[in-house]
């Protein structure tokens, strides 16, 4: 078996492509149509469509982009993070 990136097997590599896609998805939002087949007496059998749409997540979107771009979307950004020089004064009589 070969090894793919980061040496690990291809079906750890297809793996974590759909946990990549599907966190996407869930991050973006999504349109889903389920289908329901109805049977009854009076009526016969009856196929009922509905079609709604799954909006994005926001703790997926915070999750996607906290990873994706660390220098802008961090908690707290490296301009905050970077320590002011201290002043020493040594010329103290």
């Amino acid at each position: 078996m070969a090894l793919e990136e980061g040496g690990h097997g291809p079906w750890r590599v297809r793996d974590d492509r759909a946990i990549e896609e599907a966190l996407f998805r869930r991050a973006h939002g999504y349109d889903v149509e389920e289908t329901v087949r109805e049977e009854s007496e009076k009526y016969g059998a009856k196929t009922r469509v509905t079609r709604y749409h799954i909006p994005g997540d926001v703790r997926a979107q915070i999750f996607w982009l906290r990873n994706r771009r660390p220098e802008k979307w961090r908690d707290k950004p490296e301009s905050d993070r970077q320590q002011k020089g201290v002043i020493v004064l040594d010329d103290i009589p």
